[in-house]
């Protein structure tokens, strides 16, 4: 890493690169542990991580990639030591706390609001758990089907029909919910 501007070569660069990745990494994490408290932890060790073993990192290749890639593994690890099973979703707590919203939102549309997300979590949970992590990261950390692809070692034309597929599946589950999606 002799590039100056690299956002892993010198400390002030990497605290801008931390609050920039921070969000969505905290977001993924959240996604595949379920915890919120938990995910925090791992967030830092994320980039903690990332940072100790930055003269790891191969010029020539996305930053990024490589630190979802870190992302991933801390979480997987996580839930290796913990013998769960990754999930997509969040505790009843966390849905609780995102629940305080704006006092002119009326308690009608909380209702609507919960149902969906209670359908949506039932949907998620019956794709595989490779798949669900596909469209966490399409969907939750914005990440292109290329960066998919590299993070997660499959062909891009694998990504694609997965995603695909998946969509086809959570419409159908959906709708069966007595929903459907938009």
């Amino acid at each position: 890493m002799r590039d100056e501007s690299h956002p892993l070569s010198s400390r002030s660069s990497f605290q801008v690169f931390y609050m920039q990745w921070r969000g969505p990494i905290l977001n993924f994490v959240r996604l595949m542990v379920r915890e919120h408290r938990i995910a925090e932890e791992l967030t830092q060790e994320v980039f903690l991580k990332a940072y100790r073993n930055r003269e790891s990192f191969l010029e020539g290749s996305k930053v990024t990639t490589w630190l979802w890639a870190i992302a991933k593994n801390t979480a997987l690890d996580h839930l290796r030591r913990k013998s769960e099973v990754p999930m997509f979703g969040t505790h009843k707590g966390e849905e609780i706390e995102r629940e305080i919203v704006d006092e002119a939102e009326s308690a009608e549309a909380l209702l609507i609001a919960a149902t969906d997300r209670a359908r949506i979590e039932k949907c998620l949970g019956l794709l595989p758990d490779a798949t669900r992590e596909v469209i966490a990261l399409r969907v939750h950390s914005e990440l292109g089907y290329q960066e998919i692809s590299e993070l997660m070692g499959w062909p891009l034309g694998t990504i694609k029909t997965e995603i695909f597929r998946a969509k086809q599946r959570l419409k159908e589950c959906f709708a069966s919910e007595g929903g459907a999606l938009v």
